[in-house]
């Protein structure tokens, strides 16, 4: 059995390169393209990732403010914590999930989501 490669691209960039979609039939990669102004609800880092390091983060800030008067370019150090506790497999697996990405579900979106397109 051949293996399966995914790629996951705007559908403005595979319409403008049929080159792309030769060589990806060619390696047996199979496109998986975003439909027109949406691509915003298939970001699984923004589903994810970044309302767990936001939660952290300010988490961080507040105890940091609580226990010391050091200047502001402590920060980094703050996100580097913030980013020690959220970042586990689960959240980015959670992420793929929630968009509909992977396990693909056709059904993550209702007819009213495509209106503007």
């Amino acid at each position: 059995m051949i293996p399966s490669y995914y790629y996951l691209m705007d559908i403005i960039v595979i319409q403008k390169n049929v080159d792309l979609i030769d060589l990806s039939k060619k390696y047996f990669i199979k496109i998986i393209s975003f439909p027109p102004h949406m691509t915003y609800k298939f970001q699984p880092l923004d589903k994810s990732f970044m309302g767990s390091l936001k939660i952290y983060y300010s988490e961080e800030i507040k105890m940091w403010t609580r226990t010391t008067a050091d200047s502001i370019w402590y920060i980094m150090d703050l996100v580097g914590r913030a980013h020690m506790k959220y970042q586990i497999i689960e959240i980015a697996i959670n992420g793929f999930r929630i968009t509909g990405i992977y396990p693909p579900n056709r059904n993550i979106f209702s007819d009213i989501n495509y209106i503007s397109s």
